[in-house]
């Protein structure tokens, strides 16, 4: 919980109420109170990583760059059921512009009178991968698995519930289940203790109870496997095409000499939720810095970073150009519209 908590310390909260439920009655029956202290010191020291990261990166304690982050782009980003309307502090760039005006509306829209519907909308899109199509079965399977095997079943189920519930205190479209990658093993457990109380209950029928079970999950197997496999094969083929942009600027940009930095600007019509700048530990040290065009601001990031060739990438023609001085100066780079050209 300590560690994960640096990260997802929403998502350690809401999970740490069930874990608490077992871990504690555990201890009270083995009065095992000294180890239980132990963990605790061992877990909350990995929270001293928080006012490191700080100083390290601000040379303060408070803020944290992710608070202060919020405060400059989007400080409408909040747990809670008011929107923050104070404006951020450092603008609007069009690719933040875009994602703000998406959020603030949702924001505004989660109260606390509709959260009972947002929350079934939630758990709506978190069923319907496992539930869609010829998997909707699977849904009733696990609700019998639930039912039938509680005892087996309640420590996920109740994981599962305090995360959804917990996450009720943040806004967000409800087919963003990435929030809830943690519980999403729950339902295939249930459903596999469903399958196995039915597969128990056929079994006990007939003579050969055993053999029954094994030709029953074995006929289950040789059912589900081509649509599975179908459904991998379209899915991958969705996010081929979700990385088909990102894969041809890496190979653009791949033709640069090393240590290079590179100014993004986005065409007009660019989808915000896609991004060609990436994040990097060490801007110093790293190979390739990518940043989003900011115009005049841009000659103080080449300032900070001049050990490198720094060009600007143009999405709209899908070019490169050398940053020189506050301008475009140099030899235009056409880049492939094929990455594998």
């Amino acid at each position: 919980v300590g560690w994960g908590a640096i990260t997802r310390p929403l998502t350690m909260l809401a999970l740490a109420v069930p874990m608490a439920w077992v871990v504690l009655a555990r201890v009270g029956e083995r009065r095992a109170w000294r180890q239980l202290g132990v963990a605790i010191a061992v877990g909350g020291a990995t929270l001293l990583l928080w006012p490191v990261w700080s100083w390290a990166t601000l040379g303060s304690l408070s803020p944290t760059p992710h608070a202060l982050y919020t405060e400059q782009y989007m400080p409408w980003d909040r747990l809670g059921f008011e929107l923050e309307t104070r404006p951020p502090t450092e603008g609007e760039p069009a690719e933040v512009a875009a994602i703000s005006r998406e959020f603030v509306a949702l924001h505004r829209a989660h109260t606390a009178e509709r959260l009972p519907g947002i929350l079934l909308r939630r758990v709506r899109y978190l069923l319907f991968p496992s539930g869609s199509g010829w998997r909707g079965a699977l849904v009733a399977v696990g609700l019998i698995g639930l039912l039938a095997h509680w005892k087996r079943a309640r420590f996920a189920a109740v994981s599962a519930a305090a995360l959804i519930l917990s996450y009720g205190l943040y806004a967000h479209p409800p087919h963003w289940a990435v929030y809830y990658v943690e519980i999403m093993p729950v339902g295939a457990f249930l459903a596999a203790l469903g399958l196995w109380w039915l597969g128990d209950r056929v079994g006990r029928a007939t003579p050969r109870p055993e053999r029954t079970r094994v030709i029953l999950f074995g006929v289950l197997l040789g059912l589900l496997t081509p649509p599975t496999v179908a459904g991998l094969q379209s899915r991958r083929a969705l996010e081929g095409w979700f990385r088909r942009d990102l894969v041809r600027f890496e190979a653009c940009v791949g033709r640069l000499e090393r240590p290079a930095g590179v100014f993004v600007r986005h065409a007009s019509d660019h989808d915000p939720h896609r991004s060609y700048v990436r994040n990097v530990a060490d801007l110093d040290a790293a190979p390739l810095v990518t940043a989003l065009d900011r115009g005049a601001e841009n000659a103080r990031l080449v300032a900070a970073l001049s050990d490198r060739a720094w060009h600007v990438f143009d999405e709209a023609s899908w070019s490169l150009a050398p940053w020189r001085g506050g301008s475009e100066r140099g030899t235009r780079i056409d880049c492939p519209r094929s990455p594998g050209r």
